[in-house]
């Protein structure tokens, strides 16, 4: 089985469109496992969310997931990270957030 790690992807839709045809090129992929943090800092986290509940990613959330699906505050964030991390949370589809905060 091919499968596909990757992480930190923090709203960054055209930087994860790039490394999934990338990975096309090296082969099918059978599995995506993400190590956390799709939604964070970059304006498109919806986006990075669709791509990932389409695909059907595997993942863990990371500490920004947790601070945009709610389940989180961001006291130990920067306030880059949190002014982030709220502006997302404003901005997303309610299920998209329903999916940031699946076990």
């Amino acid at each position: 089985m091919v499968c596909l790690i990757i992480s930190d992807i923090h709203g960054n839709a055209d930087a994860l469109l790039a490394v999934l045809a990338d990975a096309k090129k090296h082969g099918d992929v059978e599995k995506i496992l993400c190590l956390g943090d799709i939604a964070g800092y970059a304006a498109e986290p919806d986006v990075c969310i669709s791509i990932a509940r389409e695909l059907g990613f595997t993942s863990v959330k990371g500490n920004h997931d947790l601070a945009v699906s709610g389940e989180m505050n961001t006291r130990e964030f920067n306030a880059d990270a949190a002014e982030a991390a709220a502006w997302q949370k404003a901005h997303i589809d309610v299920a998209d957030r329903r999916w940031l905060k699946m076990p």
